[in-house]
């Protein structure tokens, strides 16, 4: 298997929010032995640029409570945290 990382992206269209493109990461991922290498900074920049030349105002995304790998990538390429989000089994 020659595949060392993707990402997956998409946009949201809602007229009635203030910005009404929005980019939206679903997921990321670059195989453990090949992080570090700047592949996973690549493949975001170019989602990034896909987004930006699709008139996308805001990019979000999300990770989970702990996954320090993650949140260190987000922060790395700008992003913020923005708010909480909570889930319940039921």
């Amino acid at each position: 298997n020659n595949i060392a990382g993707f990402i997956i992206g998409s946009i949201e269209i809602d007229l009635s929010m203030v910005l009404g493109k929005i980019g939206r990461v679903e997921d990321w991922f670059v195989k453990k032995v090949l992080r570090e290498q700047n592949i996973g900074m690549r493949l975001y920049s170019e989602l990034e640029k896909w987004f930006k030349d699709n008139n996308c105002n805001q990019v979000l995304s999300d990770t989970w409570h702990g996954n320090d790998i993650s949140i260190h990538a987000h922060k790395k390429n700008g992003f913020f945290i923005s708010g909480i989000m909570f889930a319940k089994k039921l």
